[in-house]
């Protein structure tokens, strides 16, 4: 019998998010305790309490798509594959390239989710 998988362990986002409610709620008196009590570095959570990035935040400007756009991407990819017509690998980074993917495909989406609920635009 295959063993269950307890999920997956907290990233980093969730640990600094659990320690500010802790430090908020006087659970701990300290970053330090903070830190030990979520499993982090203290040096981390120093710096992102103080409006440090993460990794993926900060390195988001070298990116050729922001986390929004590559949302948008995926969801015009899951459309086109679920209509039948699944894009090729050439195409997608084409469009990705020439910056398709600002202009008109979020003006779409963004046009049809304020059209209909049940679309989802930046979830």
């Amino acid at each position: 019998m295959a063993r269950q998988s307890r999920g997956s362990p907290p990233t980093t986002d969730d640990k600094v998010k659990q320690a500010m409610v802790g430090l908020a709620s006087k659970r701990w008196n300290s970053v330090y305790a903070a830190a030990k009590g979520v499993g982090m570095s203290a040096k981390t959570l120093t710096r992102r309490l103080n409006g440090g990035k993460s990794r993926v935040e900060a390195r988001e400007e070298q990116q050729k798509l922001t986390k929004a756009e590559e949302k948008v991407l995926v969801k015009w990819i899951t459309h086109l594959t679920a209509t039948g017509h699944p894009a090729r690998h050439a195409f997608i980074r084409d469009m990705a390239s020439k910056n398709f993917v600002t202009t008109s495909i979020v003006t779409s989406l963004i046009r049809a989710a304020s059209m209909e609920r049940d679309i989802t635009v930046f979830n």
